[in-house]
C-alpha cells in the first residue's frame, strides 16, 4: 500500500510538473506569435533577482514574499478566532499524553 500511495504521489508531482512546463511553453508560444512581448501576459513561475542580491518570486503574476507570509500569520493570529479542530487536536494530544503516562507508570510499577 505504502508503495502504491509513493507511486501516485510521484506521478501526480510529475504531472504537476508538466502543467507547469505546459503554461510556461504557451506564454513562450504566444509572445512569439504575437512578435512583441505583452506585460498583461506574464509566465507562471517568475523568480528575478534584485539588486541587493534577493529573489523575488512570483505564481500566475501574484509576488511571493516572506513579508507576505509572516503578515499573513500575524493577521491570522490577531483575529484569536475559536477553532474547532484545533481544540480538538489539543484534546486528543493531552488525552493521549495522560494514557501514555499512565501506562508507562503502570509498566514500571509491574516490572521489579
Amino acid at each position: 500500500m505504502v508503495r502504491f500511495s509513493l507511486k501516485v504521489f510521484v506521478t501526480i508531482c510529475v504531472l504537476f510538473l508538466g502543467v507547469l512546463i505546459g503554461y510556461q511553453q504557451a506564454t513562450t508560444g504566444l509572445e512569439n506569435m504575437r512578435g512583441f512581448d505583452d506585460p498583461d501576459i506574464s509566465p507562471p513561475v517568475d523568480v528575478v533577482a534584485t539588486s541587493e542580491g534577493e529573489y523575488e518570486a512570483s505564481w500566475f503574476g501574484n509576488s511571493i514574499s516572506s513579508h507576505d507570509l509572516d503578515s499573513k500569520q500575524q493577521k491570522l493570529e490577531d483575529m484569536e478566532t475559536y477553532n474547532f479542530f484545533s481544540e480538538l487536536g489539543q484534546i486528543v494530544a493531552s488525552v493521549t499524553t495522560v494514557i501514555t503516562d499512565w501506562l508507562f507508570s503502570l509498566l514500571a510499577n509491574l516490572l521489579p
